[in-house]
C-alpha cells in the first residue's frame, strides 16, 4: 500500500527532486571541519569546550582494532550505552543509553550520515534494524541537550553511523576474512575525485553457517548479507562565489538467518547452550532495505551554511517463526516448561498437534526533508552560533501475517494447514511528524553555553482490517501530540587541561502508531554533571548523569513482551528514575624505541526504580527496571611496534533483570534474571609494504558461554569462541 502523505511534504520533496537540492541532516556546529561530505553530530571531539554534553567517538582506526561485525560488541566500549544479546550475532539489535530502554533500540535516535536509519522511528519505533556497523568509518555517541537537534528519541541519546566516504584520491581497498562456523566475509570499495565530480562504489558481503544446531535437524543456523551502497558527488567550482556540494547516496541490502526468537529452558541451556529445538527448524528471517538520499550544501561567503536532506527508504521485514503450541503462546510454554515435564517433552520431540507458524510479513516506508542553516550572529560583544533546523517526516509499518498449522509427529514437522494471512495482524499504521529546532552557541566570559530547543508535532493513526482484502475496517485508533523540549548546556575551563561540563534537558520518545488519542509520549528530564580531561593522547570524562522520567512508556513486542503477555502498543509504566556515574579514560602507557602500549577503559554504574505506581498496569512504585545492569565495562590495552600491533579487549555486563518485578520479595524469581559475564578478545595485524595487511582476531578468547538475556521465550547465549583471519589491500 502506498505512504499516505500530506500536502507540505509531497510538495517539498517534488521540488527536491525536481531541483536536487538535498540531503544533512546533522551538521556539526559552525566551524566544524567535516567538509562538505561527512555528516557528523560531535564537533572537534578533542576539544573539551566545543561539545555541549558527553559524547563518544570511535573512529575507524578503533573499530578495526578488535574488527567486530556485532554492533552489541563496538558499542560495549562506550559508557552509558547498555546492549542486551539475543542471539549471539548482532543480528537483532538492543541498544539503550541512559536507562533509556534497549529494547529493539526503541527508545534511542539512530543515525547514518545524520539521517534516520530505523524501518519507521514514529510509527513503530520498536521494528529492530541497524545499519551494517561492520561498513562504517566511525560511530558517535552523543548524549545530554545537545540530542535535542537529532531527535525524535531524546530521553537516552543518539547515535551516529559514518558511512565510508569518497577518497580524494582514486583508489580502494579489499578485506576478505574467513574464521569459524563457516563465516566468511567481504568488504571492498572503490572509488575516487577527480575535479568537481567524486564517486564511490562499495559492497559488503557476509555469510556464516552459525553456531546452534538444531534438534534432528539438516538445516543449519547461518545467515547471510549483501548490501551495496554507491555515492556520487559534485562540488561547485572553487573559486565560485558560494561554496556548494551535491550528493546522491543509494543503498541495496538483503539479508536473511535462520534465527528464532525461541531459547532454552534453563536445565536445557546448562546441557548445551548452543541447542535449538526441532520445533524451531523453520523459523527464518528474510530483510531487505532500498533507499536514496541526496544531499546539498550551501556555503555563503558570510560564513552561513544551508543544508537541506531529502531521504526515501523501503524495507521489508519477513520473520516466520514459531507462535503457538496447543493454543499456548511459546513464550509461556517455553516457560513452564521449566517446571512441566509434559511440555518439556514436546519441546524434546514427543507427538503434539496444532503448532501454529506465523509469518511475520511486515513493510515499511520512511520518507522526509530536512533543512538546517547554521551561522555566527553577533549581538554586541557576544557571538552566536546559531542553528535553525526544520523536518517533514512520514513513515509507516504495513503488516499482514500469514498462519500454517503443523503436527509434531516422529520428531518431524509435518504441515496440516495453511490458514493463510491473519485478519487479526492485518493493520496499516501511519505517522507524519513535523519537528524543527533551533540551538545557540555562545561564550560568556569563561564560559559557553549551548541553549536548544526541539518542537515535535505527531500525527498517528492505526487501521485495523477485518478481512485479508482490506475492504471491511474495524475502528481505527488514531493520536495526535505534540511537544517542546529545551535544554541547557555549558562547560567552563578550570585549567588548560580540564573543564567542567553540565547540561540540563526535556527528553521526548513517541508512543508508535498504536496509541490511543490523548496518549502522551515518553518524557523526562535528563541532567548531568561532569569532568572532562584532554593532554594530547591522554583523556578522561567522569559525568554522573540522573533521568527522572514523568511518563515511562514500554513498546510491547513479541520479543520483549508487557505485562500480561501484550505484544502490541504501548505500556505507561508511571514514573521512574535512572541515576548514574560513565567513566571513559584513554592513555598511553608507554612509547620509546618504536613501542607504544595504549589502554582504553569505560565504566558505567547505574540504578533505576519505579517513582510511581502505574496508572493501567501492575507497576508499582519501587519497582526495578528491567534490563538495566547495575555495571557494564570495557578495557583494552595494544601493544603497537613497528609493523606489528596487538590488542586485547576485555567487556563485562552485569546481571540484568527481565522485567520489573526483582524486588518484589513475594514472587519467584529463579526465572527472572540473567547471568552477569565477562567476555575476552585478542587481534593482532601484520603489515606488509604499504598496501597490505594480514591480520587474525579471536573473540571470545576464553569461550565461555553465558546466559546472556532471557528472551520472551527462555534462555539465550552469547556466541562461542570465534577465530578469524583475514587480508586488508589498498590500491
Amino acid at each position: 500500500m502506498g505512504l499516505p502523505s500530506f500536502p507540505a511534504t509531497s510538495l517539498l520533496l517534488v521540488v527536491a527532486s525536481a531541483t536536487a537540492t538535498a540531503t544533512v541532516a546533522a551538521a556539526a556546529p559552525p566551524g566544524a571541519d567535516d567538509g562538505l561530505e561527512v555528516v557528523t553530530i560531535i564537533a572537534r571531539p578533542a576539544d573539551p569546550l566545543a561539545v555541549p554534553g558527553s559524547s563518544f567517538v570511535l573512529t575507524e582506526a578503533d573499530l578495526k582494532k578488535i574488527a567486530h561485525t556485532d554492533i552489541h560488541r563496538m558499542l560495549q566500549a562506550v559508557p552509558g550505552v547498555y546492549v542486551k544479546d539475543e542471539e549471539g550475532l548482532g543480528l537483532f539489535p538492543n541498544v539503550g543509553i541512559r536507562g533509556a530502554s534497549s529494547a529493539r533500540s526503541a527508545k534511542i535516535t539512530i543515525l547514518e550520515d545524520g539521517l534516520p536509519a530505523a524501518m519507521a522511528p514514529y510509527a513503530a519505533p520498536a521494528s529492530y534494524v541497524f545499519p551494517t556497523a561492520a561498513r562504517m568509518s566511525g560511530i558517535e555517541v552523543l548524549k545530554g541537550p545537545g540530542t535535542l537537534r537529532h531527535g525524535p528519541f531524546t530521553v537516552g541519546g543518539t547515535i551516529n553511523l559514518i558511512s565510508t566516504r569518497i577518497p580524494e584520491q582514486f583508489g580502494g581497498r579489499l578485506d576478505v576474512e574467513t574464521g569459524s562456523f563457516g563465516s566468511r566475509q567481504l568488504h571492498a570499495t572503490v572509488g575516487g575525485s577527480s575535479g568537481q565530480w567524486g564517486a564511490l562504489l562499495e559492497v559488503y558481503a557476509k555469510r556464516s553457517e552459525g553456531f546452534a544446531r538444531i534438534d534432528r535437524s539438516g538445516r543449519d543456523t547461518g545467515h547471510e548479507l549483501f548490501e551495496q551502497v554507491g555515492k556520487i558527488r559534485w562540488q561547485g567550482a572553487a573559486d565560485a562565489a558560494i561554496e556548494q556540494s551535491l550528493e546522491l547516496k543509494l543503498v541495496n541490502a538483503d539479508e536473511s538467518a535462520n534465527q528464532s526468537y525461541i531459547g532454552l529452558t534453563d536445565l536445557d541451556f546448562r546441557r548445551d547452550p548452543n541447542r535449538r529445538y526441532g520445533l524451531t527448524e523453520l523459523d527464518h528471517i528474510d530483510r531487505s532495505r532500498r533507499g536514496a538520499s541526496l544531499r546539498h550544501v550551501l556555503a555563503f561567503p558570510t560564513g552561513w551554511r544551508l543544508a537541506t536532506s531529502a531521504y526515501d527508504f523501503r524495507s521489508t521485514r519477513d520473520f516466520a517463526r514459531l507462535m503457538q503450541i496447543g493454543g499456548q503462546d511459546i513464550a509461556a510454554f517455553v516457560n513452564a516448561a521449566n517446571s512441566s515435564p509434559a511440555r518439556q517433552a514436546i519441546l524434546d520431540g514427543a507427538d503434539a498437534t496444532d503448532i501454529r507458524h506465523q509469518y511475520n510479513d511486515r513493510a515499511f516506508a520512511v520518507r522526509g526533508i530536512s533543512t538546517e542553516l547554521d551561522g555566527v550572529l553577533r549581538t554586541g560583544s557576544v557571538d552566536h552560533e546559531l542553528v535553525f533546523g526544520l523536518r517533514l517526516h512520514e513513515d509507516h509499518e504495513d503488516r499482514l501475517q500469514p498462519l500454517d498449522v503443523y503436527d509434531q509427529s516422529g520428531g518431524r514437522l509435518v504441515l496440516r494447514q495453511r490458514l493463510g494471512p491473519n485478519a487479526a495482524n492485518n493493520r496499516l499504521g501511519e505517522a507524519r511528524a513535523l519537528s524543527a529546532w533551533f540551538a545557540d552557541h555562545f561564550v560568556l566570559g569563561a564560559l559557553r553555553f549551548t541553549a536548544t530547543l526541539r518542537y515535535e508535532d505527531i500525527e498517528t493513526r492505526e487501521q485495523q482490517y477485518l478481512d485479508v482484502a482490506r475492504t471491511q475496517r474495524a475502528a481505527a485508533v488514531a493520536n495526535s501530540l505534540d511537544n517542546l523540549s529545551a535544554g541547557l548546556g555549558v562547560t567552563a575551563p578550570l585549567t588548560a587541561r580540564l573543564s567542567l561540563l553540565a547540561g540540563i534537558h526535556q527528553g521526548f520518545a513517541p508512543p508508535g502508531s498504536g496509541a490511543t488519542a490523548g496518549q502522551s509520549g515518553e518524557e523526562s528530564l535528563n541532567s548531568e554533571l561532569g569532568l572532562r580531561f584532554r593532554d594530547g593522547a591522554s583523556s578522561i570524562d567522569v559525568v554522573g548523569f540522573v533521568s527522572d522520567y514523568r511518563n515511562a512508556l514500554q513498546n510491547c513486542t513479541l520479543a520483549n513482551p508487557c505485562a500480561g503477555g501484550v505484544i502490541d502498543g504501548t505500556l505507561q509504566t508511571g514514573a521512574a528514575r535512572v541515576h548514574g556515574v560513565e567513566l571513559a579514560a584513554a592513555t598511553t602507557l608507554f612509547e620509546a624505541r618504536g613501542t607504544r602500549v595504549p589502554v582504553r577503559l569505560s565504566w558505567t554504574w547505574s540504578e533505576g526504580e519505579v517513582t510511581r505506581d502505574s496508572d493501567t498496569r501492575n507497576v508499582l512504585r519501587g519497582d526495578n527496571l528491567p534490563y538495566l545492569p547495575r555495571h557494564i565495562g570495557s578495557a583494552m590495552v595494544g601493544l603497537e611496534r613497528g609493523r606489528a600491533a596487538l590488542n586485547l579487549e576485555a567487556s563485562y555486563v552485569g546481571a540484568q533483570c527481565v522485567d520489573s518485578l526483582c524486588r518484589r520479595s513475594d514472587l519467584d524469581h529463579t526465572y527472572r534474571r540473567s547471568e552477569s559475564y565477562w567476555l575476552v578478545d585478542l587481534a593482532g595485524t601484520w603489515q606488509i609494504g604499504e598496501s597490505a595487511q594480514v591480520y587474525a582476531r579471536v573473540e571470545n578468547l576464553l569461550d565461555t558461554q553465558h546466559m546472556v538475556s532471557r528472551g520472551a521465550a527462555g534462555a539465550r547465549t552469547n556466541m562461542p569462541r570465534y577465530a578469524g583471519i583475514g587480508v586488508r589491500l589498498d590500491f
